[in-house]
């Protein structure tokens, strides 16, 4: 019977780790804008110096905030009723911003990770994780081991692997500040059992197919145009130095060299520098000047790649159109945006049902269930008051019921519930108390 060997797992999770590094940091560097500049030539790296090092042009941040602040969680739902308990320990656990920073963190680097615990006084805890390595079952496709290696301030390691047996917790060799933490040399310091029997980790993952575990940043089809971009900016700014400082030239000057045979400069490139010759056949002229003008359609073409890559409509990049945007325009030209994180809200809903049903199972104690459904705002950003006249007029006509004309104004489930509850209250103040018949007393038998 095969023996599963613990420590030979979280050694192989922690290389996985270390292998995810390199993209992680490329991600990270596209997304705050610290990458270096690609197209820019040896020759002008020299000429510039130290004067230009560095150009950051925000559209990998603008494509992933755009995507991420149309997918807002509402609640969880299990065959239509709200989970109003399995909600709160949600949205109490370690930030208000939980689904917030898991979806963000998905999308920026690919994929996210959620730990589902039970806190010291016995309700779930849920926290999202960014440096972890996982294992899924073939079949099923969940998470069947997971692991994470960190660095203490006091530079001791740990590491964790959680499995759906038990999470082990272990030391490793101490590290300085700076160094990597090894993926070997670690010793078991405790085992908690995990009465849940899954692993308590859930990934969320920037698929574009089925196929893909790993996940794919939602700005990295942009990478390229965007380094295209940033050299474009750079040889304006470069021309911009140049129109500024034109550049002369005089003839008919004897050269003049210094002791070590360098040539002299026969003027001062100073500005506002005069330049005087004593002889008459001198002459001075002057180089054209760089035009700019050729640099505005290169930047709206690749601005317009951008847009088609990433969705982006022409007034959230930069690109100005001769006539004027109204409301249903705008909202037209974001519809790409809006599907695109409308299909992602589909394939994370079913990695937050995951942490509801964790979550469930620990404030209930009982076994996991897999019929908790995630339940999203709209991804559509429309004025309010033109999103209550479409839906009150669909409600009016009998084709929408009340409850769904309340989420698709963007309710939770748990709001809806406490407004019928306040609309069955109302109906009941509004409705005639009838009045009570009148009594009578009967008169008391003569005595005979």
């Amino acid at each position: 019977m095969y023996k599963m060997n613990y420590l030979e797992k979280l050694e192989a999770l922690c290389r996985d780790i270390d292998a995810r590094q390199p993209s992680l940091r490329i991600a990270k560097q596209y997304h705050d804008g610290t990458q270096a500049l690609s197209f820019l030539s040896p020759i002008a790296r020299k000429q510039l110096g130290d004067r230009l090092t560095h150009i950051s042009i925000g559209y990998p941040r603008l494509a992933t905030d755009s995507v991420a602040e149309r997918m807002t969680l509402t609640g969880f739902v299990r065959n239509g009723e709200p989970l109003s308990a399995v909600w709160s320990a949600f949205a109490r656990s370690g930030s208000a911003t939980l689904a917030d920073d898991a979806i963000h963190t998905a999308l920026k680097l690919g994929r996210a990770h959620i730990v589902v615990w039970a806190h010291d006084s016995g309700l779930p805890l849920a926290t999202v994780e960014r440096d972890m390595a996982t294992e899924r079952d073939p079949i099923t496709h969940r998470v069947v081991w997971a692991a994470k290696k960190w660095r203490r301030p006091d530079d001791s390691t740990r590491a964790v692997l959680y499995g759906p047996d038990a999470v082990r917790v272990y030391s490793g060799p101490s590290v300085t500040s700076g160094g990597v933490v090894p993926n070997s040399g670690w010793s078991l310091l405790e085992t908690v059992a995990n009465p849940l029997g899954v692993c308590p980790v859930v990934e969320l993952v920037n698929a574009h197919d089925p196929w893909d575990t790993a996940g794919q940043p939602e700005s990295a089809p942009i990478w390229s145009l965007t380094d295209l971009l940033c050299k474009t900016f750079s040889d304006i700014a470069v021309s911009s130095e140049s129109s500024a400082m034109p550049r002369r030239w005089a003839s008919g000057l004897q050269l003049q060299f210094d002791a070590e045979g360098n040539l002299v400069a026969p003027f001062d490139n100073s500005p506002g520098a005069v330049w005087l010759s004593e002889s008459g056949d001198t002459k001075f002229g002057g180089f054209p000047e760089p035009k700019l003008e050729a640099y505005s359609a290169l930047t709206e073409s690749i601005l317009r790649q951008i847009g088609a890559l990433s969705g982006l409509p022409d007034h959230l990049i930069g690109v100005h159109s001769a006539d004027p945007s109204s409301a249903e325009m705008q909202r037209s030209a974001e519809q790409s945006l809006s599907a695109r994180a409308t299909k992602k809200t589909a394939r994370f809903g079913a990695s937050f049902g995951q942490v509801a049903s964790l979550m469930e199972a620990i404030m209930a104690n009982r076994p996991v269930r897999d019929d908790i459904s995630a339940t999203w705002k709209s991804t559509e950003v429309r004025g309010f008051a033109a999103q209550a006249d479409g839906v009150t007029k669909l409600y009016q006509s009998g084709l929408l019921p009340w409850e769904s004309a309340m989420a698709e104004l963007g309710y939770s489930p748990d709001q809806i519930t406490s407004m019928r509850q306040a609309r069955i209250r109302e109906q009941l103040d509004r409705s005639p108390i009838p009045a009570l018949p009148a009594v009578t007393e009967e008169p008391d038998d003569a005595e005979g």
